[in-house]
């Protein structure tokens, strides 16, 4: 299986991780209303976002 493959997997599972964990963090924000759980969803939803520009500008490689 060649590399860039591997990767594409890789970041795909990431993005898929990011945002397995803001949803975790919004159902603590749910249930706790931290402000801390708010952010890390925020954050999460982000690090998910920038993870998928970067994977779609390797995919057009």
């Amino acid at each position: 299986m060649p590399i860039m493959t591997i990767h594409r997997i890789l970041i795909a599972s990431g993005i898929f991780v990011c945002l397995a964990y803001a949803a975790r963090e919004i159902t603590t924000y749910n249930h706790t209303a931290s402000g801390a759980a708010a952010l890390h969803a925020a954050l999460a939803v982000m690090a998910a976002i920038a993870l998928g520009v970067y994977l779609r500008s390797i995919r057009k490689r």
